[in-house]
Parts: structure tokens; sequence; C-alpha cells
């Protein structure tokens, strides 16, 4: 099964980042677009990043500004919270756990299955995420209704 970079990987991910806002998050968000990378910074403070082998094999990282995560994380746990701390963090390590699990289900039901890894986030403005050098890196921006933007970045190759 031959899928490409631009829609059979991206799709999934798409479609997951939107279930889990949509569903688990209740903040609306629309896709802005999806960019090949030249360099794999990102030009935001947290990261969540979730690694994934199988069929399907590389990470996914969804970033966030530190206002947006708070505000993230206050609407998945129901309480407002101001400060950026460990509990935003960890937070941040559970949204990048739902999206995947809920792309891993959509992978699978096309026969991709693979598996995720444990969160890990990563702190600090303009931060890099490394991955394979020869795997493409795609950045997928989204826009919440209030006009913030996130994105998920995917590192991602196809096992044979």
């Amino acid at each position: 099964m031959a899928i490409s970079v631009s829609k059979d990987l991206i799709a999934p991910f798409v479609d997951a980042v939107s279930n889990v806002f949509n569903t688990m998050i209740d903040i609306q968000i629309e896709k802005q677009g999806a960019y090949l990378l030249e360099e794999h910074k990102v030009q935001y403070d947290v990261s969540g990043v979730m690694g994934i082998t199988g069929k399907l094999s590389g990470t996914i990282a969804v970033s966030f500004p530190k206002k947006l995560s708070c505000q993230v994380v206050s609407a998945l746990l129901g309480e407002k919270l101001e400060t950026f701390d460990e509990t935003v963090v960890d937070g941040i390590g559970e949204v990048v756990n739902m999206i995947s699990g809920d792309a891993k289900r959509l992978f699978e039901n096309n026969g991709m299955g693979f598996e995720i890894s444990l969160p890990a986030v990563v702190v600090g403005s303009n931060h890099k995420i490394s991955s394979k050098s020869n795997v493409p890196h795609v950045l997928i921006v989204f826009q919440t209704g209030d006009g913030d933007e996130f994105a998920v970045q995917l590192a991602l190759q196809v096992e044979y």
C-alpha cells in the first residue's frame, strides 16, 4: 500500500486533532495549512512529543504557545489554570497522547497499525524537535476560534 506524505499520512492526524479538540477539549479549531519543513524548529513554547513504531514510524509533536497551552489544559481539566506549571506540562503530554491514540485508531481502520510510546514534553521558546533527517517533516498549523495558533509536526515513514 503506497502512502503519500501529502494526504494519506496527514489526513488521519488532522482528523484526530479535530476529534480531540472538538470532543475532549471543547475548543473549536480550524486547519490553516500544511507545510514541508526545512528546519525542524518550532515557533512555540511547549511541545508534547510521541514516538510511533510499527508499519508507520516516526514522531508526532503538538506545539503551543504558553498562553494557549494553559487554556487547552484548563478546558481539558475543567478548571481555570492561569500559570504555566507542571499541571500544564502534564496536560500537554495527555493531549499528544489523546491525539496519537485517536490517529492510531484511524490508521488501524485502514490496516496501518502502529504502537505509541509514552509522551515527552519539551519546554522552551523556539525549541527544536529532531527526528530522522531523511524523513519528511510536515507542519500542520491550526487556529482556534479566538485566533490563537498551534501546530502539529509529523516526521513519519512507512515501514515495509
